[in-house]
C-alpha cells in the first residue's frame, strides 16, 4: 500500500507527464483536450465529478499566485476570474 507521500510524487509524476507532453510543438491544444476530456467521459461518473472537483480547486489555487510574467500572466489571471464563480460539485 502506498504512503500519502508515494501518492503524492505518483500524481506529481503523471502531471508532469502531462506538460512534457504539452511542451512538444507537434501536439495540438484542442486535441490534446479531446483526448483528456473522452479519457475523462469513459471513467466512472462519481470519478468524473471527483476530477473536475480537484481541477477546479487546482484552478483556485493557481489564480493566487503572487509571482508571474508575460508567459504565464494571462492563464494566472484568467483562472482567478474563473475561481470567482460560484460553483459547487459535489460527492455523489
Amino acid at each position: 500500500m502506498q504512503t500519502d507521500q508515494e501518492r503524492e510524487e505518483s500524481i506529481r509524476n503523471h502531471i508532469q507527464g502531462i506538460v512534457s507532453d504539452l511542451n512538444c510543438m507537434s501536439i495540438d491544444d484542442k486535441r490534446l483536450a479531446q483526448i483528456i476530456s473522452s479519457t475523462i467521459n469513459g471513467e466512472h461518473r462519481t470519478l468524473q465529478q471527483t476530477f473536475f472537483r480537484v481541477f477546479k480547486e487546482a484552478i483556485v489555487h493557481y489564480g493566487k499566485y503572487a509571482y508571474t510574467d508575460q508567459r504565464n500572466e494571462a492563464s494566472r489571471d484568467w483562472c482567478n476570474g474563473v475561481s470567482q464563480i460560484k460553483a459547487y460539485i459535489p460527492f455523489i
